[in-house]
């Protein structure tokens, strides 16, 4: 990627997200910004069905303040003595950035908003300051008030989440997601989510022949429809899906195995930095995803 013919930076991972500093951009005057995508198929990675190729998730110019947050992320934990009696606590994680030219001491406080309406959680950490270009890992834990209303196949309830990134007094960072409060175990290896009472049926999503990858929103709601009409609450991914997707599976009420594709790979996992690789597509996939920002 070039913006006004300064070299921005490149990404070599076909199925994970990106994103790069817009050094050069110039206020107020046209910008041009060239993106090149090669698509010629090497040996490596392995394909296991299609060569996809070009452009096909959304692009945006995000605005940073004097500090910035990424991934933000909501980790639910729960806690439940018998049916229908749980306690819920979530743990934020999430990397905080300095882009001022002085060291700052961010705060960063989170509100959850009940599905139903009520009392709202709210709850922040101060992080350490840091340097100017530095970044910092955040993470906290906090009790959900209240009986938790948990998500489950049968009743796919969702907390709205507000994240505020502060630097001092200034708001520097809304992000707003929605989090389910659930946990994920295995018995007898059979996974299973706490709510759900009945068996899980799992389908691969399909509807994918006319477009590629590159979903459009009708595509989306094929898919949804489709899992929804045989009955499925899980369904498997081979290859990171659209967020948008991923979201309109949540309020669904469909679980998500999204398989990182790294996989008829054992050869390529000698070396460690053939392992890290590895892992870094494995936390592209993982990486939670903001529905608005600001």
């Amino acid at each position: 990627m070039w913006l006004n013919g300064r070299d921005l930076g490149r990404h070599l991972d076909p199925y994970t997200p990106f994103q790069l500093p817009a050094s050069g951009l110039r206020a107020g005057a046209p910008n041009t910004l060239v993106v090149r995508v090669d698509s010629r198929k090497g040996a490596e990675p392995r394909e296991g069905w299609w060569n996809w190729g070009g452009i096909t998730r959304p692009v945006e110019l995000v605005p940073l303040g004097p500090v910035s947050i990424a991934d933000p992320g909501l980790l639910p934990r729960l806690n439940c003595t018998a049916p229908g009696t749980c306690r819920a606590s979530v743990m934020f994680d999430g990397w905080v950035t300095n882009h001022g030219a002085q060291p700052q001491a961010p705060r960063v406080q989170v509100t959850l908003r009940p599905p139903g309406g009520g009392a709202p959680t709210t709850a922040s950490s101060s992080v350490a300051p840091i340097a100017p270009g530095q970044t910092r890992r955040v993470q906290f834990s906090f009790a959900v008030k209240g009986h938790p209303d948990l998500w489950s196949p049968d009743h796919p309830a969702l907390y709205q989440a507000q994240v505020a990134t502060h630097a001092g007094p200034v708001l520097a960072q809304l992000d707003s997601l929605h989090v389910g409060l659930r946990s994920v175990t295995v018995h007898d290896g059979r996974c299973g989510s706490t709510g759900a009472d009945r068996a899980q049926r799992r389908l691969d999503p399909g509807g994918r022949a006319r477009h590629g990858p590159a979903l459009t929103d009708a595509d989306m709601q094929s898919i949804v429809t489709g899992l929804r009409a045989v009955h499925a609450n899980v369904t498997r991914a081979q290859y990171p899906l659209n967020p948008r997707l991923l979201d309109r599976l949540d309020q669904a009420g469909i679980m998500v195995w999204s398989q990182a594709p790294v996989y008829h790979r054992d050869e390529l996992l000698h070396t460690p930095a053939q392992r890290a690789l590895a892992l870094g597509t494995l936390r592209g996939t993982c990486s939670p995803r903001a529905t608005t920002r600001a």
